[in-house]
């Protein structure tokens, strides 16, 4: 996005990150592919027809999918909504062909056979015989997303420790884990130096990403 009113890596003070999830490639019910490799097949077949949706040209999941199509030497259809239940409701009604999400509000979609899951970036406990991007012969497609809290950039280090801390014991707790695993999570608790390292390596990653596919900002 241009115009942006922060600095991510340097206005605000990482407190803890709660808990990762896997990105999920979902298929329409009448997609005639259900693996990456038959996909690929299909999509080289037939270039521009193969439909994958999104939810905004500034949403990592957009700049995932056209890193997808990259690595594939795919040329894929990119239809854009405002939000993703209308998503949901065409990839069922098979008016979309593909969408890229997270597993949590997918999986029982899945369970139902009302939609197909294709490949995840990584292992997921919902998913447990979806394989991985990396396993069905794509490399570098593993990315995650996570959830966490902050605060403002200079907030005393004595306030984010004991919000790290209390946060940090939920997360570990019996209670914790079964709600962040009940949602298609897995749970962190990773501390301020750890959580600032990752929210560092995912902007330079993601605007390395950008930069070689010349996605400019919107």
């Amino acid at each position: 996005m241009k115009d942006v009113p922060y600095d991510s890596t340097t206005n605000f003070a990482p407190i803890v990150l709660i808990a990762r999830t896997s990105f999920v490639l979902l298929g329409s019910p009448a997609l005639p592919a259900s693996t990456i490799p038959e996909l690929v097949a299909y999509a080289k077949l037939n270039p521009e027809k193969v439909s994958i949706a999104n939810v905004g040209t500034s949403t990592i999941a957009y700049l995932l999918t056209q890193q997808l199509k990259s690595l594939t030497g795919t040329e894929m259809l990119d239809v854009g909504y405002r939000g993703a239940a209308p998503i949901y409701t065409d990839l069922m009604g098979n008016q979309i062909a593909l969408f890229l999400d997270n597993p949590g509000a997918s999986t029982p979609l899945v369970e139902e056979k009302r939609l197909k899951a294709i490949a995840v970036t990584g292992a997921t406990l919902s998913l447990p015989t979806v394989p991985t991007f990396a396993q069905a012969g794509l490399q570098g497609f593993d990315h995650s997303f996570w959830y966490g809290f902050v605060a403002p950039a200079g907030t005393p280090p004595a306030i984010v420790s004991r919000i790290h801390t209390e946060v940090a014991r939920y997360i570990h707790s019996e209670e914790g884990k079964k709600e962040l695993i009940s949602h298609s999570l897995e749970p962190a608790g990773d501390g301020p130096d750890a959580f600032a390292r990752a929210m560092r390596t995912d902007v330079t990653q993601f605007r390395e990403i950008a930069a070689r596919l010349k996605i400019a900002p919107q």
